[in-house]
């Protein structure tokens, strides 16, 4: 069984209960906790007669525990009662999302080898899929005709600076995915240097399906940013009427030479103004963040740019959403290249932590209530 299908499984039954829920928060991120001590300045500890306070009013209004109050930092943030209250608890950002995605088989579009699939047929621009691994053999993506990947292999790889990501088509957050690449005309996994492709295989599930695609190759400023991963826009679109509208909007960056930007790979985050395009004065990371004022391999400073033509690129991101307008509600994770704006993939189940960390609370932003 796929292990990813069945951690979901897990996870609705428990969301059929919030108090079951709450205590699983408790249980299994209390280390998240742990990261706000870490990175909050001790001297911004607010007092306790208001940190009673506070947990009073969002206990009131939630109806719910504090786990929340204390994920997010809140005992550090002087905010207002009103923004305090627009952090919302991870249990009702679930069934918010499980109301707007009502008639929709999530499982099955939230696989990659679908999205593959509904891209090609929606013509939404994307990164190219040139192999299908499924049962220990290697096809093409519609299962028509067998590949040879090795002969692939030395075929894409002699290209200078390509990669081919290897994806688990049912797996989110970056996990599982394998990076192929040469460097010295040797075979590079994962950033260690390998011997034969067999080392790949013995890294695979065989029980799961990969696709792979073909590397990106970003424009050449988010490239400046940083040049490890390809740098993507976590973008979460609602269906408003009969259109799709564009609510919050972060930038995703790779570190220390990883290859993936996800922020539960390590990788930092910064607000993107909706309006603009312009980057907040910092970044963060879901996992023990803090304030980040620049890129910490690059040294690229955040504060006073944005987006290059960025009024180009939301048109485009827009164009993107409305060709995906009856998921409702998802987040498009876009890749900005020298000639386009491409749909990695799209994702139901986004993360209202990550939108949090960066964006502060999505109460309002994205119309979720008790």
């Amino acid at each position: 069984m796929n292990l990813e299908y069945l951690r979901r499984s897990i996870f609705r039954i428990l969301k059929q209960n919030k108090w079951i829920f709450y205590i699983f928060e408790w249980s299994k991120w209390r280390k998240e906790i742990d990261y706000q001590k870490s990175v909050n300045d001790p001297k911004e500890l607010k007092t306790r007669e208001r940190i009673k306070y506070e947990e009073k009013l969002v206990r009131k209004y939630w109806r719910i525990g504090t786990f929340h109050y204390y994920r997010y930092g809140l005992q550090y943030k002087h905010i207002s009662d009103e923004e305090l209250l627009n952090y919302v608890p991870t249990y009702f950002f679930h069934k918010n999302i499980e109301r707007h995605h009502k008639g929709i088989d999530t499982i099955k579009f939230g696989d990659k080898l679908t999205q593959a699939r509904l891209f090609e047929d929606r013509n939404v621009p994307t990164a190219k899929v040139i192999a299908l691994y499924r049962n220990n053999q290697w096809y093409d993506i519609n299962e028509t005709n067998s590949i040879d990947f090795a002969q692939l292999v030395d075929e894409k790889l002699s290209i200078l600076s390509n990669k081919l990501f290897i994806k688990p088509t049912g797996n989110c957050g970056g996990a599982g995915i394998l990076v192929l690449k040469k460097q010295d005309e040797v075979l590079v996994l994962n950033g260690e240097k390998i011997q034969s492709l067999d080392e790949l295989y013995s890294k695979m599930d065989k029980s799961s399906v990969y696709i792979v695609e073909e590397n990106i190759i970003q424009c050449k400023q988010l490239n400046e940013i940083n040049s490890s991963s390809v740098n993507t826009i976590r973008v979460v679109v609602q269906q408003i009427a009969d259109r799709m509208e564009v609510k919050t909007c972060i930038l995703r960056m790779g570190r220390m030479g990883k290859e993936v930007d996800n922020s539960a790979q390590g990788g930092i985050s910064i607000k993107v103004d909706t309006e603009t395009g312009m980057f907040a004065e910092s970044a963060t990371a879901e996992h023990g963040g803090g304030c980040i004022l620049c890129h910490p391999d690059t040294g690229y400073i955040f504060n006073g740019n944005g987006i290059e033509n960025w009024v180009t690129v939301k048109k485009s991101i827009e164009e993107i959403a409305n060709k995906l307008v009856d998921f409702r509600d998802i987040a498009l994770d876009i890749a900005i290249t020298e000639k386009d704006v491409i749909c990695v993939e799209f994702n139901f189940r986004y993360g209202i932590e990550h939108q949090q960390c960066v964006l502060g609370g999505m109460r309002k932003v994205l119309g979720i209530y008790r």
